[in-house]
């Protein structure tokens, strides 16, 4: 549009210059005509004056004409122009108007419908609460079963309870075990010397060593079962040498280990109390044995300090005997591990290992 304008401007000035050099193409042609006729001097000269002054007059009127035509067109331009750079910021505040208006009106009608939706319970939420108590419910009544069941029959609420906690994972397992033994009745493991002779019922050992082959440093040997009792024995029974060939026996480092909670059931299997404690002899005499030649805790050699088992049991090849019992759980999986070696080669002295 603005480039249109201008054009048209500058058509209109071409128009009117041109009309101003027509005009004076005709005055000069009638001066010229009438300087050709042959007047006088004076006369032409007046004539040459008004032609002059008409022409200026001209002119002047036809600049006065340009003033008139162009000056119109000029304001209205730039009338047209400031309207269109107040267009944009006219139109950006009525669209501020407009946002701030807009919510206003709708605000309120907004509000109630929110505290509307708010006072409603949706249907899905009154499902939920619904069950929630229905199952807060139930669990009063089981917590309310569970204890008339208690005061009525404590012991099978406790085999019960037992149950419940044998579920959970196996690190309480330990704790668990310990709650069965004190509900179960108490058994006693009734042991019977065994006979002191050269012929011992060794009938199920589960190792038989002789010295003539026994590796000479200490060697871990294991033995894996599941138990059918609520209690087991781990026996070994040795005949050895203290003469001059010094075939006789070492032990050390005895564990029963229950893989469900990796502990060991034995007490004192290394010997480090210094004592027997936990371990049963058996047929442990100097009538049986020779004098002073039966099972006893020595300091060397011994795979870890300070103590182990040595047995040199041998009066016309007697055997003495080293026990210990231990509780375990049937169904259970345990190892049995120790670690035995001969001080020298040697003979067919024997050593054998039993677990019923």
């Amino acid at each position: 549009m603005l480039q249109l304008s201008c054009r048209r401007a500058w058509c209109l000035l071409c128009s009117v210059l041109a009309v101003g050099l027509i005009v004076s193409a005709v005055i000069g042609i009638v001066l010229a005509f009438e300087l050709g006729r042959g007047t006088t001097t004076s006369t032409t000269v007046t004539k040459s004056h008004e032609i002059i002054k008409k022409y200026h007059c001209i002119v002047e009127q036809v600049t006065v004409l340009q003033m008139k035509l162009i000056k119109p067109f000029t304001v209205r331009q730039q009338q047209r122009q400031r309207q269109q750079q107040r267009q944009p910021q006219q139109q950006h505040q009525r669209q501020q108007h407009q946002r701030q208006q807009q919510p206003r009106r709708h605000q309120p009608q907004q509000q109630l419908l929110l505290h509307q939706r708010q006072q409603q319970p949706q249907p899905h939420q009154q499902h939920q609460q619904l069950q929630l108590h229905r199952q807060q419910q139930q669990q009063r009544q089981q917590l309310q079963q569970q204890l008339q069941q208690h005061r009525r029959h404590p012991k099978q609420h406790q085999h019960q309870q037992l149950l419940l906690r044998l579920r959970r994972p196996a690190l309480q397992l330990q704790q668990l075990q310990q709650l069965q033994l004190q509900l179960e009745v108490p058994t006693t493991t009734a042991t019977t010397s065994p006979p002191c002779t050269k012929t011992p019922n060794v009938a199920g050992a589960i190792f038989s060593f002789s010295t003539a082959s026994i590796p000479l440093t200490y060697t871990r040997y294991s033995y894996g079962f599941t138990a059918s009792d609520s209690s087991s024995t781990v026996t070994f029974i040795i005949t050895g040498d203290s003469g001059p060939g010094q075939h006789y026996w070492l032990i050390d480092d005895v564990s029963v280990n229950d893989t469900r909670n990796n502990t060991d059931l034995l007490t004192n299997g290394d010997f480090d109390d210094g004592t027997f404690n936990g371990w049963t002899q058996f047929c442990a005499t100097d009538a049986n044995c020779g004098n002073g030649l039966y099972g006893q805790l020595t300091t060397s050699p011994c795979r870890s300090a300070p103590k182990c088992y040595m047995d040199k049991c041998n009066n016309g090849r007697y055997y003495d005997y080293l026990l210990q019992s231990f509780q375990t759980v049937t169904g259970n999986y345990y190892i049995l591990s120790f670690y035995i070696r001969g001080y020298a080669n040697g003979g067919s002295h024997l050593a054998y290992v039993m677990l019923p």
